[in-house]
C-alpha cells in the first residue's frame, strides 16, 4: 500500500499491512509498522479495534452508499479498506494538540496510467493507536482513537462523492465549503443508522436521554451528531460574523452551519430524503449553482429562511419553511449547556452597532 499520504501522485512509500477483518462492507487492515496498541480491558487492542470498526461501519457504508451513491470499486472487491496507519499520526507535527483522525486520498481513485502512485482502490486511512508516542512524540491512546468515529464516516462519504464526481462526463469537484459539509452529513446519517432515528422527526433531548435506547442514543449522538452540533455553536453565538454561504475554504463553524442548512434543505425540499444528497454529490455543476438546481429555486432564497428558522423553530406558530423539523435545537443544545443563539434586543430610536464579517 502506499501510504505517503503528503503527495499525490509522486514519491510513493510502500507500506505492509495485515487484513484483521472481512465485513460485507467494510475491510479492516492494519499497518505492519504501527507502535504496539498493547491492550484493553476487552482484549488485545489492535484486534479489537479492528472487531468494531468493522462492525459499526458495515451498516453506515450501506447507509452512506444509499445516500450518496456507491463507490466506484476499482478494485473489484465490493468493500471499502480502512488502512489503520501510522502514516495518518505522522501528518502531526512534533508535541502537537492538533491532530488528523481519517483522510482517504483522491489519488487512489486514480488508475495507475494517470497517477503512478495510486492504490486503485476505495481506501480511508485511519489513525493508528500509539499509546507510548512512538511517532513525533504524540500519544494516541487505544480509546481516543476508537472515539474518533465521526472523522472516519466523513471520509467514508467523501470517498462517496468524490466518486460520484470523477465519474461525470467532465469531473470537477465541489468548492471547499459545500463539499465539507456535504460530507459531514455523512456523520448524521451513521446517528441514524445507529439509532433508528428518522429524519423530519424533532428529536428532542428526551428523545436521546430516556427510555429502553437511551444508553445507545447518547452514545450514537456523542459519537456522530455532537461534532456537528459543536462546529455550528460559534456560528450560532455570532451569526451576522460568521458567514458559510459561498466561502472560498471551509472552517469547522462553516462545515456545521452548512450541514445543518443541508438538513434544513433535504427536509423541506419534497419526495425522498436521498435524494436529494445523491443529486447533490453529483451534479454536473458546483457550488451554489449545482445547489440552485436541485433546489429547483435560487439556494439564497432558502439560506435566508433557514437563518430566520433558527430562531423561530419550535419557539413560534409559524408557517413551515420557518421550521427546522428533524431537530429540536434549542431542546437537545440545552443538554450541551444552552442553546447558544446570540439575540439583540434592538430599542426604538437606539442604535445597536456590529460589525459585520
Amino acid at each position: 500500500m502506499n501510504a505517503n499520504l503528503g503527495d499525490a501522485c509522486a514519491n510513493g512509500v510502500a507500506h505492509e499491512g495485515t487484513i484483521l477483518e472481512v465485513g460485507s462492507r467494510v475491510i479492516v487492515a492494519w499497518d505492519n509498522d504501527n507502535p504496539a496498541a498493547g491492550s484493553m480491558p476487552e482484549g488485545d487492542a489492535r484486534t479489537y479495534i479492528s472487531q468494531q470498526y468493522r462492525a459499526q461501519l458495515d451498516g453506515i457504508v450501506d447507509t452512506l452508499t444509499a445516500t450518496y451513491g456507491a463507490p466506484s470499486d476499482r478494485d473489484a472487491n465490493g468493500r471499502v479498506v480502512v488502512f489503520v496507519t501510522s502514516a495518518v499520526n505522522a501528518l502531526a507535527p512534533p508535541a502537537s494538540t492538533s491532530y488528523v483522525s481519517a483522510l482517504h486520498h483522491s489519488r487512489d481513485q486514480l488508475d495507475q496510467a494517470r497517477c503512478a502512485t495510486s492504490n486503485v482502490g476505495e481506501i480511508v486511512y485511519a489513525l493508528a493507536p500509539d499509546p507510548t508516542g512512538r511517532v513525533n512524540g504524540n500519544v494516541r491512546s487505544n480509546a481516543f482513537v476508537l472515539g474518533n468515529l465521526s472523522p472516519l464516516v466523513v471520509e467514508l462519504t467523501h470517498l462517496a462523492i468524490d466518486s460520484s464526481r470523477l465519474a461525470l462526463a467532465a469531473p470537477s469537484f465541489h468548492p471547499a465549503w459545500l463539499d465539507e459539509a456535504l460530507a459531514f452529513t455523512g456523520s448524521e446519517w451513521a446517528f441514524y443508522q445507529r439509532t433508528s432515528l428518522a429524519p423530519g422527526s424533532n428529536i428532542d433531548l428526551s428523545t436521546l436521554t430516556t427510555g429502553p435506547n437511551a444508553s445507545a442514543r447518547i452514545a450514537a449522538f456523542n459519537t456522530f451528531e455532537n461534532p456537528i452540533f459543536g462546529a455550528a455553536r460559534p456560528g450560532l453565538q455570532q451569526p451576522h460574523q460568521q458567514g458559510f454561504f459561498g466561502a472560498t475554504a471551509s472552517s469547522g463553524v462553516q462545515r456545521g452551519a452548512g450541514a445543518q442548512f443541508l438538513r434544513y434543505a433535504a427536509d423541506r425540499l419534497p419526495g425522498a430524503q436521498t435524494s436529494f444528497f445523491t443529486s447533490l454529490a453529483a451534479a454536473p455543476s458546483t457550488g451554489l449553482p449545482a445547489l440552485d438546481v436541485v433546489l429547483g429555486t435560487d439556494s439564497k432564497l432558502w439560506l435566508r429562511d433557514f437563518l430566520i428558522a433558527r430562531y423561530t423553530d419550535d419557539l413560534l406558530a409559524t408557517s413551515a419553511v420557518y421550521r427546522l423539523p428533524s431537530w429540536h435545537y434549542r431542546s437537545v443544545y440545552g443538554g450541551l449547556g444552552g442553546f447558544p443563539l446570540r439575540i439583540d434586543q434592538l430599542g426604538s430610536n437606539v442604535a445597536t452597532p456590529m460589525t459585520l464579517a
